[in-house]
């Protein structure tokens, strides 16, 4: 009679522990869903707060992320991708088309623009608005960006050839 008692307290606390670290697992895996980015060869990026990569013409180019409220369903949206830092010096950047892919919910966004040859800062932006928008150093995509839900957000990808 001894040995079932302590058989069945055995279980018990087994299968406690065993939900207990299937549900720690659970919520540090959706945690980490959605705060990361991955960029290209996995470094990681918190929504939100940037990202630093290299290109052909350029060894330091940033990436960030913006968020915006959508009221119809009352939850934030990932709605602004923007990139800086492009060197748009004709010897470096210049004059070439700059691509960005991103997956979102396994589906594949591409935006392109055409990186102007100039001594300025210019942004580079893949929102709602689009290149017919251009305005200063603000420079739109020529597709337009419709806002999405930031927790299925997967990779980034630039190339400017």
């Amino acid at each position: 009679m001894l040995l079932r008692k302590n058989r069945r307290s055995y279980k018990g606390l087994t299968a406690v522990i065993t939900l207990a670290l299937l549900g720690i697992c659970f919520l540090v895996s959706g945690v980490l869903a959605v705060t990361n980015i991955t960029i290209n060869t996995g470094s990681g990026l918190s929504v939100g707060s940037g990202a630093t990569t290299a290109t052909s013409c350029d060894s330091d180019v940033s990436i960030t992320t913006q968020n915006s409220i959508d009221a119809t369903v009352g939850m934030y949206k990932l709605s602004t991708i923007s990139i800086t830092g492009v060197n748009g010096l004709a010897s470096a950047c210049g004059n070439k088309v700059m691509q960005l892919a991103v997956v979102i919910g396994g589906v594949a966004y591409q935006a392109s623009w055409s990186i102007a040859s100039s001594t300025l800062d210019n942004s580079y932006v893949f929102a709602a608005a689009t290149n017919s928008a251009n305005s200063g150093t603000t420079y739109y995509a020529t597709t337009a960006f419709t806002a999405r839900d930031p927790a299925t957000l997967g990779t980034f990808a630039i190339s400017i050839n």
